[in-house]
């Protein structure tokens, strides 16, 4: 009875480890990529723009000089709207 048991527990033990080790495996692949992919994005710098306008129209993105400028937020202060833009360089 107990030898009937122990094979059947061995066997069952056996079985899981062989279809948990592929997944153990792809995870650290995974883990690595991500790691690559942030360490590109982080030699990039958020630079600030600022664009005085006495009315409230201000373009989502503009380009210049071969950098893109996007739109962050809109203040209002002494008669003038100040468009607040950032750019990754």
């Amino acid at each position: 009875m107990y030898g009937k048991k122990i094979l059947l527990c061995s066997a069952l033990s056996l079985s899981l480890l062989t279809v948990g080790v592929p997944s153990f495996a792809s995870t650290g692949h995974v883990e690595t990529q991500s790691v690559a992919i942030q360490s590109d994005a982080s030699t990039q710098e958020l630079v600030d723009d600022y664009v005085y306008s006495r009315e409230n129209k201000f373009a989502n993105s503009f380009t210049r000089n071969g950098i893109t400028w996007y739109l962050k937020d809109i203040k209002y202060s002494n008669g003038w709207y100040i468009g607040h833009y950032q750019a990754n360089i």
